[in-house]
C-alpha cells in the first residue's frame, strides 16, 4: 500500500514538472521570437537636440497644375507672402504652400511645363539636393504612389462635419478612399476621411479627437451600456409597481367596506 502512494506521488511531481517546463519553454520561445524580430533598441540615445514638430514634407509631382489646385483650392493650403518666393520658385521648379503650422512643398517633374532652367533646378534639388545621377534624366524618374515609402499623409482640419465634408469632395470629383470613425494620432483618437490626390498620394484629414472618456470606451460598449441602463430603469419601474401593488392589496385586506358602508377592519376586528 505504502508503495503505491509513493509511486502515485512520484507521477503527480513528474506530470507537475512536466506542465511547468512546457510553460516555461513556450514563454521563452515566445519571448525569444520576439527578441528575434525585434533587433532594434527601444531605448533612445540622447542626441543634441529635441524634435518640436514636423516642419514640411516636399511631394515630386508629374502634373503641377492639378496637384496644386487640389491642394490649394480644393484642400485650402494658402501661399505665404511674399508671394513670389513661395510660389514657382526656381523656374516653376518648387512651390511651398501653407498647411497650418507647416508647409507641403510641391517639386514638379513636369518636363513639359518646366523652362530650361526650371528642369535644371529639379536635377539639383532632387533627393533633398543630393541631386539626379548624370546617367538619369528627369524622364527616367518614376514617380509612382504604390511605389512609395510614404503610405499616407494625415492633416488636421477644423471644424468636422463628415457629412458636409463629403458631399463638397464629391462635388470636387475628389477620390474617397475610405472613411473611419476612431483613428489614431497626434492630438488622441478621432474621425478621419481618406482621399487620394492627383498623383495617388493618400490624404487623412482628421477631425477633433474625441474626449477621453469617448476615447475610452467603444460604439459597442456605449451600446451595452446604454441597455444595461435602460434594463436597470424598467427594473426600478417593476420594483415601485410592486411596492404600489403590494400596498394597495394590504389596504384592501386590512380594510373591507360592508353593504352597508361601514368599514371593517379584518386585521384588528372592528368597525367604525
Amino acid at each position: 500500500m505504502m508503495t503505491t502512494h509513493l509511486l502515485l506521488i512520484a507521477l503527480i511531481n513528474c506530470v507537475f514538472a512536466f506542465n511547468v517546463n512546457t510553460h516555461h519553454s513556450h514563454h521563452y520561445n515566445r519571448v525569444g521570437r520576439l527578441q528575434s524580430q525585434t533587433n532594434y533598441n527601444i531605448s533612445p540615445s540622447s542626441p543634441p537636440f529635441t524634435i518640436q514638430h514636423i516642419d514640411h514634407i516636399v511631394l515630386r509631382c508629374r502634373n503641377f497644375a492639378a496637384m496644386f489646385d487640389f491642394y490649394h483650392r480644393i484642400l485650402g493650403c494658402t501661399i505665404d507672402e511674399p508671394i513670389d518666393e513661395h510660389l514657382n520658385r526656381f523656374d516653376g521648379a518648387l512651390t511651398h504652400l501653407r498647411a497650418g503650422s507647416c508647409y507641403i512643398d510641391l517639386v514638379s517633374y513636369d518636363i513639359n511645363n518646366l523652362s530650361k532652367e526650371g528642369r535644371e533646378a529639379v536635377t539639383r534639388m532632387h533627393g533633398g539636393g543630393a541631386g539626379l545621377d548624370s546617367n538619369k534624366s528627369l524622364q527616367d524618374v518614376k514617380i509612382s504612389s504604390d511605389d512609395s515609402t510614404m503610405d499616407h499623409l494625415c492633416l488636421r482640419v477644423e471644424p468636422f462635419d463628415k457629412d458636409l465634408m463629403m458631399k463638397y469632395l464629391k462635388e470636387e470629383n475628389v477620390h474617397i478612399v475610405v472613411d473611419g470613425d476612431r483613428r489614431l494620432g497626434a492630438d488622441g483618437i478621432g474621425p478621419s476621411v481618406y482621399v487620394a490626390d492627383p498623383e495617388g498620394n493618400v490624404i487623412e484629414l482628421k477631425g477633433t479627437p474625441y474626449e477621453r472618456q469617448s476615447d475610452i470606451k467603444s460604439s459597442q460598449q456605449k451600446q451595452k451600456d446604454m441597455k444595461q441602463n435602460s434594463n436597470t430603469n424598467a427594473m426600478k419601474i417593476d420594483e415601485t409597481r410592486n411596492k404600489d401593488d403590494t400596498k394597495y392589496n394590504q389596504i384592501k385586506t386590512d380594510e373591507t367596506r360592508t353593504e352597508d358602508g361601514t368599514i371593517h377592519n379584518t386585521k384588528h376586528g372592528r368597525c367604525r
